[in-house]
């Protein structure tokens, strides 16, 4: 059975929100995926910082690449992922009135 068209929203583009949003391609293909992150560094390891702040780690963009030596980035998830991604954008809760 094939999936059903969704569109999704996903806040946040450190860790947890481009895999999400990467697990998520997977479980449906056809899902129109959107991923906001306020900052313009995505899918970096957080967990990494004190190894660079520590000197363990020599530049901060290596808490980005993939063992492949790609950079998880907009291009990357957009061209690789099919993943909508909006950096430098930060999201906005608006109060919505719901017509019935």
């Amino acid at each position: 059975m094939k999936p059903k068209r969704i569109q999704v929203i996903i806040v946040g583009g450190v860790a947890a929100g481009p895999k999400t949003a990467a697990r998520l391609r997977r479980l449906n293909p056809d899902a129109e995926i959107t991923l906001i992150e306020r900052g313009k560094v995505l899918s970096y390891a957080g967990c990494g910082m004190p190894y660079f702040v520590g000197g363990d780690v020599p530049e901060w963009k290596k808490l980005t690449d993939m063992p492949a030596e790609m950079v998880r980035d907009g291009v990357f998830s957009q061209d690789v992922k099919g993943i909508k991604v909006l950096d430098r954008s930060p999201a906005v809760l608006a109060k919505m009135r719901l017509k019935h």
